[in-house]
């Protein structure tokens, strides 16, 4: 003796399935009606042999994806009638079961407890009124309807470029992130009427045209991605993808001149910031090795750097003997792992004012979109977490001290300035990334 067990649900499903994949057929039937066999009716150059013979083969396509969809058509249809006939023969053994246990019950007077009686009312209301079948199938309407969700996001993100999409989309709003923050610090600069020198404006005015420049290429990046998941070619997906700034874009539009004004633009905005900042290493340096708040101001002072720099720094490395040997290497750890925590709250949590907000703002972006990106994250912890994290000196900040908030909120007296590695590579690293783009861009 046998047992089948038919799962209504199941058969429901894989009818709605079935259905399904009928549409995609038709679907993709009608999209090389479209775009192959109407456009090769339609062209107008010198016809050959091979067009007429691509046109018959597009057809023939056609017609085996149709056959294919009635075939799924039907086999949905066999499916629902299968399962009302399986309805049916449950009702009839239904109402064949009810007469013999009620016969059987009333022959030898069998009484039905008043528990059974509800939990029996309850089963039988649920499976014949009209309310909660509607319910019912309601809930089940919603649970395919987000598995169709599921299963066209995921083709989607696997086979129609959500992948490469969502990885450049995010690398775009990063860019205009990082753009929006530098234009807005030094706007902010402006309105709140901060004292510029000469130099001062030029290097505002630089840092206003890169962080335009940078939003333009995260706008022009963010509508290329968009374009690229729109493309029917997969080779035309790949060029729209690699049109990732604003230059290359009027490039593709042959506007080369103004191409060649906007990278003119941005050469020499890198060129100044990189310039401010050597020059504010150096003034670093310089306050470190003379013990003071003062600043370059004649060439001649480079001489203290070669002088009491050096002799500072010798007793550093005593001090540090001295420190290692009195408290050991663990003291010397816990205090690099005290002053690393300030050092990164400082440079990505500091939100003590509007120009530190925007810093900070920029610097999270920054090293999301290097992370992102996935290119050389070696490179970009090392120059963006590793050094900035690890104080390479502490400067006397200003003749007289300040209070300032830290960047967890508490007001402390502000003797002096930290300098880290970071600070003091930074300007290296601008210097090394804009050979490396403008390599790539020669390449290109």
């Amino acid at each position: 003796m046998s047992t089948v067990a038919i799962s209504y649900h199941d058969l429901n499903q894989t009818a709605r399935k079935a259905n399904q994949v009928a549409q995609k057929l038709d679907n993709y039937a009608s999209g090389i009606n479209s775009k192959i066999i109407n456009k090769l009716n339609n062209y107008q150059g010198g016809y050959s042999s091979d067009i007429s013979s691509a046109i018959n083969i597009a057809k023939q396509k056609v017609e085996i994806l149709e056959e294919q969809a009635e075939r799924q058509r039907a086999f949905a249809n066999d499916l629902y009638a299968l399962e009302d006939q399986c309805k049916a023969v449950d009702r009839a053994v239904k109402s064949k079961i009810s007469n013999l246990t009620a016969s059987f019950r009333d022959k030898f007077n069998i009484k039905i407890g008043t528990m059974d009686r509800v939990y029996s009312t309850v089963v039988s209301v649920f499976n014949s009124n009209v309310v909660t079948r509607h319910i019912k199938d309601g809930l089940t309407y919603v649970n395919e309807w987000g598995n169709s969700l599921r299963s066209n996001i995921k083709h989607w993100y696997n086979y129609q470029g959500g992948k490469a999409f969502i990885k450049g989309a995010a690398v775009a709003a990063l860019k205009i992130v990082i753009g929006v923050a530098t234009i807005a610090k030094y706007v902010g600069m402006i309105i709140a009427g901060a004292a510029l020198g000469p130099v001062g404006i030029v290097v505002l005015i630089a840092s206003l045209v890169g962080g335009a420049i940078m939003f333009a290429n995260g706008v022009s990046d963010i509508c290329h991605e968009w374009q690229a998941t729109k493309a029917d070619n997969p080779f035309v997906a790949k060029k729209l993808r690699n049109i990732n700034s604003f230059e290359d874009s009027l490039r593709e539009d042959n506007h080369h001149g103004l191409a060649n004004i906007v990278k003119g633009a941005e050469l020499v905005s890198g060129v100044i910031t990189i310039t401010a900042g050597l020059a504010k290493g150096a003034n670093q340096a310089y306050r470190w090795a003379t013990n003071s708040a003062g600043s370059i101001k004649k060439l001649s002072d480079l001489k203290v750097l070669a002088q009491g720099g050096a002799l500072k720094f010798k007793k550093s490395l005593f001090d540090t003997k001295i420190a290692i040997r009195d408290g050991g290497l663990k003291v010397l750890g816990k205090d690099l792992l005290i002053n690393a925590k300030t050092n990164l709250a400082s440079k990505y949590l500091n939100f003590s004012s509007f120009t530190n907000k925007m810093d900070s703002i920029k610097a999270s972006a920054s090293l999301s979109k290097d992370l992102v990106e996935g290119k050389e994250i070696g490179f970009s912890l090392l120059t963006k977490v590793v050094l900035p994290s690890v104080t390479a000196f502490d400067n006397v900040l200003k003749a007289k001290p300040e209070i300032v908030a830290e960047p967890t909120g508490q007001l402390k007296i502000e003797f002096f300035e930290t300098v880290t590695l970071g600070d003091l590579t930074d300007p290296f690293v601008d210097i090394r990334d804009t050979i490396k783009e403008n390599i790539l861009n020669q390449k290109k």
